[in-house]
């Protein structure tokens, strides 16, 4: 489990956001796959204080992205669009079964 913490949120278009994250260290994953975020603060207003949300930055940044779009209006997705630089969560093993293969020089497709 890595622990992360909000840097900063852009608008991308209508409803969707993106948030870039610091992670104390590098997150395993690839792409297409998904991580399953916990909020501790979360615990006790969700029956499901973990969500999975699909990595929007590539594998080895510095920075771990997610785009989410928050047109649902839940009170998950209100939380979250709520977050200020420096609030912090969880994010454990990366999970999918889509993934893109790696090309004979490395590369991802």
């Amino acid at each position: 489990m890595a622990r992360l913490h909000l840097i900063g949120s852009a608008h991308e278009y209508g409803a969707v956001h993106t948030y870039r994250f610091g992670a104390q260290r590098p997150l395993e994953f690839a792409p297409g796959q998904y991580g399953h975020l916990f909020f501790p603060k979360l615990l006790r207003q969700f029956t499901k204080p973990v969500r999975e949300i699909s990595f929007a930055s590539a594998p080895g940044d510095d920075e771990v992205w997610f785009t989410l779009d928050h047109s649902s209006g839940s009170p998950f997705q209100l939380h979250f669009q709520a977050l200020e630089p420096g609030r912090s969560c969880t994010c454990s093993a990366s999970a999918g079964t889509w993934s893109c293969p790696r090309t004979r020089r490395g590369r991802w497709c």
